[in-house]
């Protein structure tokens, strides 16, 4: 299991160049979640131009650290674009790695849209750093049942390994119940833990695609 730190959005700027250059910084630090997006209301959106004066102190403090790039509900809009222009071509001098968050039932959809963003920086690593069939299975509609669910795992991590430049990929969730409708029949469930802590069967399969 790994986590990696992530410098969730603005606010956190000052604490993460505090950390970056502390006698034991981080191996990585992502930069900003999902700042085309305000979830629940919690972060705050924060367009490319904002983003990259917000971030400007990290990029030019002396670390050790390797960032990952912003990780955005929407990879392929011209966010990221937007914000390497804004902030002087920082991701092609400072961010060798590119964070991607992928939510689709389809499996050829998740593949189609790595691909779409690969060609876009096809000179960087690509993290999938949130993986599932859907982050809302109430307002997407997302019908899976459990094998549905497994089979849908089973069929897309290997694609997503076989094309040769997605580095790491990261599931989505491994706390229970944060992606599925708990108001209603269990359905589209991405946990990998039970309530208990206890493994799910997704979780189980997972183990043994990874291994």
């Amino acid at each position: 299991m790994a986590q990696i730190k992530l410098c969730m959005d603005p606010r956190d700027v000052s604490n993460a160049v505090s950390l970056i250059t502390s006698s034991s910084p981080p191996t990585y630090l992502e930069l900003f979640n999902e700042p085309d997006f305000s979830y629940m209301g919690i972060t705050p959106l924060t367009s490319a131009t904002d983003a990259a004066a917000a971030l400007a102190p990290l990029f030019q403090a002396k670390t050790s650290t390797t960032f990952v790039g912003p990780g955005l509900a929407d990879p392929n809009s011209g966010w990221l674009t937007q914000f390497n222009d804004a902030c002087g071509k920082c991701i092609d001098k400072s961010i060798p790695i590119m964070s991607m968050h992928i939510y689709s039932n389809s499996t050829d959809g998740v593949i189609s849209s790595i691909e779409k963003f690969h060609s876009t920086w096809p000179s960087k690593k690509i993290w999938i750093t949130e993986l599932a069939p859907s982050s809302d299975p109430t307002g997407q509609g997302c019908i899976m049942s459990e094998a549905d669910v497994i089979k849908w795992m089973q069929t897309v991590v290997p694609r997503i390994v076989k094309l040769g430049y997605v580095d790491r990929i990261f599931w989505n969730s491994g706390e229970y119940g944060t992606l599925m409708n708990t108001s209603g029949p269990k359905m589209c469930d991405s946990s990998l833990t039970n309530a208990d802590g206890s493994a799910t069967e997704l979780l189980k399969a997972y183990s043994k695609i990874c291994s």
